[in-house]
């Protein structure tokens, strides 16, 4: 069977991340209709794993509140470990108080809007630097 020609072809590798295994389907789902190559997690730890196994991926979709470690522990200790640029895209139901280390992070309110995500993924996919520059995020 023929597939669509998409306009980017970008077989981009995007981690989700969310304790609720409903909305890490939903967002995957959306991803790889779109093209993209989703990774899951249930967890912060799993999160930063898949991270250490996987270095092509550039943008990280996180639920900002889980049980144990949160999102914002993810952001923190994955911009400690990993020196490579990696986007992050929070999804929270309380987005005007994210607290510090928040910068540079897109956010979105729940109850999330699939399109609302994959516009944001694609968006932080464009001003992602090229390998080749130096990143000073």
């Amino acid at each position: 069977k023929t597939k669509p020609v998409l306009k980017v072809t970008n077989r981009a590798q995007i981690l989700v991340v969310d304790d609720e295994p409903d909305i890490v389907e939903e967002i995957a789902e959306a991803l790889i209709d779109e093209g993209f190559q989703a990774l899951c997690a249930e967890n912060v730890d799993t999160a930063l794993q898949i991270l250490r196994s996987h270095e092509n991926i550039k943008v990280v979709v996180t639920d900002m509140g889980m049980p144990g470690k949160t999102g914002a522990n993810l952001i923190g200790e994955a911009r400690a470990e990993f020196k490579r640029t990696i986007r992050f895209i929070v999804v929270s139901g309380v987005v005007n108080d994210l607290g510090s280390g928040m910068e540079n992070v897109s956010v979105l309110a729940k109850p999330l809007d699939i399109n609302n995500l994959l516009s944001a993924v694609k968006a932080v996919l464009l001003e992602s630097p090229s390998q080749s520059s130096n990143s000073q995020l």
